[in-house]
């Protein structure tokens, strides 16, 4: 059987992590969206905005390639969501890898003498689509969603569980978990 060939430009390409945290009765969310580019106009590069409430929190947007920080805050946060403005500091960190395969892959962050860690535990196999999300675009995915997940800083875990999202619901069906990643993440722009 033939593969469907899209013609276009690649926009960008690489993975998208989002843990996002809430104690029962707040309305206070903890949010790590990380954007892991293996390819975009500004290059290679990780862009994460990192929030973590209260009086020893953080809210920076982190990252290890300046021009990529830029080309995110544009495409993926400016605008769009309600955890990221457009004056949040960008800081200098660097990223790692932390746990191996499933259960428990993750990603820890340093910069400012803080070290934020995020840990996905994925459990159920990976939702893969691939289609038009507005006009003028294509993409596909591999989406890990995780009913389990777990954020910290500087050692000290940070309160709340993953809560249900109903933001999936045009694209690919159903409430989802509000932790979730995917892999191979690609956007052509095909106007």
């Amino acid at each position: 059987m033939p593969l469907e060939i899209v013609r276009g430009t690649l926009s960008w390409s690489g993975e998208h992590w989002i843990c996002m945290l809430r104690e029962p009765d707040s309305g206070d969310t903890a949010v790590v969206s990380h954007f892991h580019l293996r390819h975009s106009p500004a290059g290679p590069g990780n862009v994460a905005v990192i929030h973590v409430p209260g009086a020893d929190g953080v809210h920076v947007v982190a990252t290890d390639n300046e021009p990529a920080a830029a080309f995110a805050r544009e495409r993926f946060f400016a605008g769009r969501v309600d955890y990221f403005h457009g004056d949040l500091p960008v800081r200098r960190a660097s990223f790692a890898r932390i746990g191996e395969g499933q259960p428990g892959a993750g990603w820890r962050y340093r910069f400012d003498g803080a070290e934020v860690a995020a840990r996905w535990f994925v459990r159920e196999p990976p939702v893969v689509a691939h289609g038009s999300l507005r006009p003028g675009d294509w993409c596909f995915t591999a989406l890990f969603f995780a009913e389990e997940a777990e954020l910290h800083l500087n050692g000290r875990r940070v309160p709340g569980a993953p809560f249900t999202r109903d933001i999936w619901r045009p694209s690919i069906g159903g409430d989802r978990s509000s932790c979730v990643y995917a892999l191979a993440e690609t956007f052509i722009d095909t106007e």
